[in-house]
């Protein structure tokens, strides 16, 4: 079902698989995949999280091949519900799994953004 003329639905994609689609020898797999699913349906998105921590360090070649990708995407700005969804989801992993009370806080702020 396609959404109507008011409504988009988006794909959240992560900095893996912006790093893949920067990747000489991934990239036309990667576009061509994603060119299915979005087709009529999806529109392509990324979290400002993901945003910065793909020119996090970057040389400027680098940075610059990014930005000018990204700036195609739909950016999900960080909203107050997010950032305490993920400090909660936080609390929730170390309270009940120990074992992804490692998860950075970065993932967990991309996790809530989904």
């Amino acid at each position: 079902m396609s959404p109507s003329n008011k409504e988009q639905e988006y794909l959240l994609l992560d900095s893996c698989m912006i790093e893949y689609l920067l990747n000489d020898y991934m990239h036309d797999a990667i576009s061509q995949q994603l060119d299915l699913w979005y087709s009529d349906i999806f529109k392509p998105a990324i979290s400002e999280v993901s945003y910065s921590e793909l020119i996090d360090g970057a040389k400027p070649e680098k940075e610059a091949r990014v930005i000018k990708l990204l700036d195609n995407f739909y950016g999900f700005q960080l909203q107050k519900r997010v950032v305490k969804g993920a400090g909660i989801l936080g609390s929730l992993y170390k309270e009940y799994s120990p074992d992804l009370g490692n998860i950075c806080l970065a993932d967990k702020l991309i996790a809530m953004t989904s």
